[in-house]
């Protein structure tokens, strides 16, 4: 029965962590498009205090947009968020 509580508290804590993380996308997804574009990223990061050059915010975005349409969907956020770094 240990192993069922077990499994039961990882699939919650994996539904709290994806909520979190959609929480997150949603916080740079200014619009709500489903899609963080350069000028959204660079909005948040200038919230944050931190001003990036284009040249810093185009090789961000090229960094994560696997599907080369210029903006970050919640997969492509997701997979960067959940990757070992290194």
């Amino acid at each position: 029965m240990a192993s069922n509580d077990s499994t039961a508290a990882n699939q919650q804590q994996t539904k709290e962590q994806m909520a979190a993380l959609k929480d997150d996308f949603n916080a740079y997804d200014k619009n709500g498009d489903g899609f963080i574009t350069k000028e959204e990223f660079a909005s948040v990061m200038k919230a944050a205090g931190m001003e990036l050059s284009d040249a810093e915010l185009n090789k961000i975005i090229d960094d994560l947009d696997v599907d080369g349409n210029r903006k970050i969907d919640f997969k492509e956020f997701l997979g960067q968020m959940t990757e070992p770094q290194s």
